[in-house]
């Protein structure tokens, strides 16, 4: 469906720019946030 509407190359775009905005240390992007960042329960081990 998407190859016949033409939109599978805005899809596989849009994963590839998420994807150059990871990294094996989580997110690169400044406005991204890694789930280390928000989780309660990592919080309360430290």
């Amino acid at each position: 469906m998407a190859q016949d509407s033409g939109r599978a190359a805005q899809f596989k775009a849009f994963a590839e720019q998420c994807m150059a905005e990871y990294d094996l240390d989580g997110w690169t992007a400044s406005d991204l946030i890694t789930p280390d960042d928000v989780n309660l329960f990592l919080k309360k081990k430290r």
